[in-house]
This record gives structure tokens, C-alpha cells and sequence, in this order.
């Protein structure tokens, strides 16, 4: 048996040498072992990634949006992997391709919150529909019949337009289309079916159809080869459009900038395109019994214009985002917005002063639309005084009722135009 203070000597030996720190050539070759185990680590990763990547080349590839494609992959029980219109492998943040499955299931509704959602609707109208004026099982009065078939139905709590086989329509307006606008309306599209949107002028054929192979860019709502800007046949930018939903459908256009969004989910976003002005917008709508296609309000607004500019050239700006109550001049809060413009307009400005009028369409008693105009001009200077901080010696108000509409009260879009603010520089 070993002695024991040999023994305490051996341990103690042992406790410095692991305690120690290594010497320079030690810690080197620790550090050599260390990248072999990473270098055969990635090895493993990249044999991985290369079996994926085959994997993929061996796979039916769709675009999204494309459902016929998936169905007849799937029927030949073949693998299907989603692409983007250039035909770029779609995957999700951890990299892994995606399913015709997983994207059906990622896209079966719109998020409530999306920080690309920056629309902001025109304040001019140029068109607005409700089809509460209409009949229902008839086609709608304002619209200008083309072909096809359609009618107004009672679905979803509201008035729509439901489309059971091909149909073309036009929203006609007094006007060309300016630079900046923007459309609204409310789409539901089954699975397969679409509706195209033409701004530039249709090429007919005898049968006063637009020609379906228009050379332009146009916009495209429904989930056959996705949403969004196209070219002819081809799709430039464009999403899935979740099938049989009732979605909100806004489009921003600023020259050749175009912006498109259902729900909040920004669905184009392109800086240069071509599609053309004309004073009537085209939707041609592929639909059949199996496949129906509803379509909600309409409204087409002159946006962008900038207040001061308008006051500076013309005197004069007409403002209908300024919404209230029916019959009350209780202000609506989505108007907050607008009047935060005019508010910062009138701080930006200080020599700026303004006379805000009061209008309203034909609808009523003349006197009663009087005193109505006046109290709702007071109520948006009250506003900017008490929400924004502005003097008020520089603020006037007037009300004008009817008396100056700025288009016919004959017409629903008429009198929408008719309900608005004006201000006045003075």
C-alpha cells in the first residue's frame, strides 16, 4: 500500500494540473477539435439542406394561388412545393419550403394588425354605391351593364351584388381618373373564380366585351394564381386571396404607384406601373353557379391632394372625410384623422385663416338642412380649437344647407359629394 502523505501529494498534483490553465500549444489544439466538430456539424447541415433542396427539385412547384395545380398534384399524389410569381421557392422563417397544405392553412384569414397597412382613402368622391337603392334581383341602376349576368341579394347583413356566371361592368364617372385615387369596395370570391380590374380604356370585341387579352397592367381579386397586378396573362406581384370570405378591397394609386390591400394585409405593392386613365372603370368578373362571386360597396375618391397646395392654387378645398352622425353635427372618430391634418395644416401656418362652410345635400327640409350645415361647420371649428390648440380668431364659420351642391342630387354619389366641408381661405 501506497504511504499516505505520497498519497496526499499525488492528489494535490492532480488538483493543480486540472485547475491549471493549459499551455498555449494545448489550448490550440483545443481549439483545432473544436472546429472539426463544427466543420463535420455543417457537413451534416449541408447534406441535410442539399437532400432538402432535391427533394424540391423532385416536387410539383405551384404558384401561390394556383389551386388547380395543387389539385392535380396532389391527385397524382405527388409533393407540391409553394412559389412566389418568379418562381422562388416560398419558406417559412425557418427556412423550410412550404406546402400547398401549409400555405392553405397560413392564409385561411387576414391578421387584424399589419404594419404594411397604410391606406389612405380620397377625400373627393367620384363615385359611391351602396345598392341600397336597388331592387333586390335586379341589376344595379348606377353600374353600366356590359354582359353577363348579376343581381342584388340580402347577404351578410347588407346589400350585395352576387355574380353567378361571367359578367362585365363599368363604374362610369364625370371624369377621367386623376393621377392620385382610390377605390374600395368589398369582394367575397369562391375558389377558382376572380374578378378583373381595368383602369385604361377596353378594347372591345363585337360582342361589347373587353378584350381579355389587354396588354396593360390591371389588378386581379380572387385565389386563381393569386391577387394583385398583372400583365396580360401573367401575374407581376401578387398574393393568395382567401376563398368564400367577405373582405374589404382598397387600392392606392399615385401616377404609377399602386398599392393594394384586403383586410389589412397588403397584398401589391409595386412603384412603377402601366395601367392607364380613363373615365370608367371595368371589372370583368369570372364566376359560374359552382363558383359565385359577391361584391360589396363601391367607392372611387380623388386622394392624395395636399390642403395647403389646394388653398393655394384654388382658395378653396372640399373635405368629405369629415363624417357625422346622420341628421346630428356630432362628429364621427373616424375623422379624427382629417382633422389632425387640418389642425397640423393651421400650426404649420401660422398667418393661415380659414372659413369653414357647412354643406349638405337636397334630402330634408331646407331650413332644417340650414341650422344642420351651421351647427356642423361650428362643430369641427369647436374641434380644431379644443383638440389642436388653434386661436380661434382665426377660424369662421358659415352654413350653406343645399345651397351650393358641387354635383346632382339625383344620384346617391351626387348627394354623397354634397355632404362635405369646405374651407375657404380668407
Amino acid at each position: 500500500m501506497m504511504p499516505r502523505p505520497l498519497l496526499l501529494v499525488l492528489w494535490g498534483l492532480l488538483v493543480l494540473a486540472l485547475t491549471t490553465p493549459l499551455p498555449a500549444e494545448a489550448q490550440v489544439w483545443k481549439r483545432v477539435k473544436k472546429a472539426a466538430k463544427e466543420t463535420v456539424e455543417r457537413k451534416a447541415e449541408e447534406k441535410t439542406e442539399a437532400a432538402v433542396e432535391g427533394a424540391i427539385d423532385g416536387a410539383i412547384k405551384c404558384v401561390i394561388g394556383d389551386d388547380a395545380c395543387v389539385e392535380e398534384a396532389q391527385r397524382d399524389d405527388k409533393t407540391v412545393v409553394m412559389t412566389d410569381a418568379d418562381g422562388e421557392v416560398i419558406r417559412d422563417e425557418g427556412g423550410t419550403s412550404l406546402t400547398g397544405a401549409e400555405m392553405e392553412e397560413s392564409n385561411t384569414g387576414i391578421g387584424d394588425v399589419n404594419a404594411n397597412y397604410d391606406f389612405e382613402p380620397g377625400k373627393r368622391t367620384l363615385f359611391a354605391e351602396d345598392f341600397t337603392a336597388d331592387n333586390v334581383g335586379d341589376f344595379p341602376r348606377t353600374l353600366h351593364y356590359l354582359s353577363g349576368g348579376a343581381e342584388v341579394v340580402d347577404a351578410q347583413g347588407q346589400r350585395l351584388v352576387r355574380f353567378t356566371s361571367d359578367g362585365v361592368f363599368q363604374v362610369r364617372l364625370d371624369e377621367a381618373l386623376p393621377e392620385r385615387f382610390t377605390l374600395e369596395f368589398a369582394a367575397q370570391v369562391a375558389n377558382a373564380a376572380d374578378i378583373s380590374i381595368y383602369f385604361a380604356e377596353p378594347v372591345y370585341d363585337n360582342d361589347t366585351r373587353p378584350f381579355w387579352g389587354y396588354e396593360g397592367d390591371y389588378l386581379k381579386v380572387g385565389n386563381w394564381r393569386g391577387s394583385g397586378l398583372w400583365s396580360g396573362n401573367d401575374p407581376k406581384a401578387v398574393k393568395p386571396y382567401p376563398k368564400d370570405q367577405l373582405l374589404p378591397v382598397r387600392v392606392q394609386i399615385d401616377e404609377g404607384y399602386v398599392k393594394m390591400y384586403a383586410g389589412t394585409d397588403r397584398i401589391a405593392n409595386v412603384p412603377r406601373a402601366d395601367l392607364g386613365r380613363h373615365d370608367a372603370i371595368t371589372f370583368a368578373v369570372n364566376g359560374r353557379a359552382d363558383r359565385v362571386v359577391y361584391l360589396g360597396p363601391l367607392r372611387v375618391a380623388g386622394g392624395g391632394k395636399d390642403l395647403y397646395s389646394a388653398l393655394e392654387r384654388e382658395g378653396r378645398v372640399a373635405v368629405q372625410d369629415i363624417l357625422f352622425d346622420t341628421g346630428t353635427a356630432t362628429i364621427k372618430p373616424a375623422s379624427a384623422e382629417t382633422l389632425a391634418e387640418i389642425g397640423a395644416l393651421l400650426t404649420e401656418h401660422a398667418d393661415l385663416r380659414l372659413l369653414v362652410e357647412g354643406h349638405t345635400d337636397s334630402e330634408g327640409d331646407f331650413q332644417a338642412n340650414m341650422t344642420l350645415s351651421t351647427e356642423r361647420a361650428e362643430a369641427v371649428r369647436t374641434y380644431l380649437l379644443e383638440r389642436h390648440g388653434i386661436d380661434g380668431a382665426r377660424l369662421q364659420t358659415m352654413g350653406l344647407g343645399q345651397t351650393r351642391p358641387a354635383a346632382s342630387n339625383d344620384t346617391e354619389a351626387g348627394r354623397a359629394e354634397n355632404r362635405r366641408v369646405e374651407l375657404v381661405r380668407m
